[in-house]
């Protein structure tokens, strides 16, 4: 008898209890679909195609642009750390249909914002998309604070596309600009900035001219360390029409910090073979025993660097021993002795 009263109150006790557990449940469904509907309001719209990755530095950060292209949304993986509005950003004057402070004066939809950790900025460009349908349009590099909230102008211009290029430790940015114009279609050039300054170092600019029926442009390729980068040169020969005959490419180093010429004479006095021959002259103030004779090295500059002439100076004459190429952006030695 004690048994079945024990089995009964167990099911009188699941009567009880089943509609707290279901008040419960409810209360917990709602409170939580309320935590997620606040907390998605917060997020701005997201669309994929303008969602990206700055890998080049330890830390990452992603980028989501609002529809209207007016808000700039940062990330660190899902979750949200900063929004740049396009009002927080000055308007500036590109001496082109007026003032950037139109209606139309956005972030650049096509362009990848990049994240510079070490300074806790981003870099990003904006431009009037109301001109998206033409040839080109005014543009503006800007960096952005995360820390302070303040924007700093660094290039303005005009152009049809725009991508920015951070180096692996921060220390520059390289932003390669594409236009239009002259008798061939394509015009690039690659601005390179130090950040520390924020201003334009160096400008690789070999535009299109309407005078000649061939033109250069560049496009930037990768970064090799943290002042040198690799790009690709383009040279076109074109029609009257402006169609393209012949295409000739090269792939060439750029160094934000390029060899001096104590540097450049240096690494021609480290190669082996002038060592051999720098240990004939023992005598006395580094003469040679035998002749007389002392080593001298004249330098010049050429297009791509240094050219170094070693030879040997004697009382009534001179002996080349070599001449040496020296790249002053890829530091190379090519031996050009006759």
């Amino acid at each position: 008898m004690t048994a079945i009263v024990h089995n009964a109150m167990h099911k009188n006790s699941g009567f009880v209890w089943l509609p707290i557990l279901l008040v419960v449940l409810i209360i917990s469904i709602i409170g939580g679909g309320a935590y997620l509907i606040a907390h998605r309001s917060s997020v701005p719209h997201i669309t994929s195609s303008t969602v990206a990755e700055n890998q080049s530095l330890t830390q990452t950060r992603s980028f989501v642009l609002s529809k209207d292209f007016k808000t700039l949304a940062v990330y660190a993986g899902n979750r949200p750390v900063s929004k740049i509005s396009i009002a927080d950003i000055p308007g500036f004057d590109a001496g082109y249909n007026g003032d950037m402070g139109s209606p139309t004066y956005a972030f650049d939809p096509y362009t990848t914002p990049v994240f510079n950790s070490k300074r806790n900025e981003v870099y990003f460009v904006v431009d009037d998309i109301g001109l998206s349908g033409a040839n080109t349009s005014p543009y503006a590099i800007y960096g952005y604070s995360l820390a302070y909230g303040t924007s700093t102008l660094i290039s303005t211009g005009m152009d049809s596309s725009t991508n920015l290029y951070l180096s692996p430790q921060g220390g520059y940015l390289v932003a390669y600009v594409e236009g239009e114009g002259g008798v061939c279609s394509n015009e690039g050039w690659l601005d390179v900035f130090n950040l520390s300054l924020q201003k334009l170092m160096t400008t690789i600019k070999q535009p299109v001219s309407n005078n000649v029926v061939s033109s250069v442009y560049v496009v930037f390729d990768r970064w090799v360390s943290d002042s040198a980068f690799v790009y690709t040169k383009y040279t076109e020969t074109c029609a009257t029409d402006g169609s393209t005959i012949i295409t000739a490419s090269s792939t060439e180093i750029f160094s934000v910090n390029p060899l001096s010429s104590n540097e450049a004479l240096q690494k021609v006095a480290n190669l082996p073979e002038i060592k051999r021959w720098l240990s004939l002259f023992s005598g006395p103030g580094s003469t040679s025993p035998s002749t007389n004779g002392a080593p001298v090295f004249d330098i010049s500059t050429t297009t791509d660097g240094y050219l170094v002439h070693a030879y040997e100076s004697m009382p009534t004459h001179t002996a080349t021993f070599g001449w040496y190429d020296v790249n002053s952006q890829t530091g190379a030695v090519s031996n050009q002795t006759p």
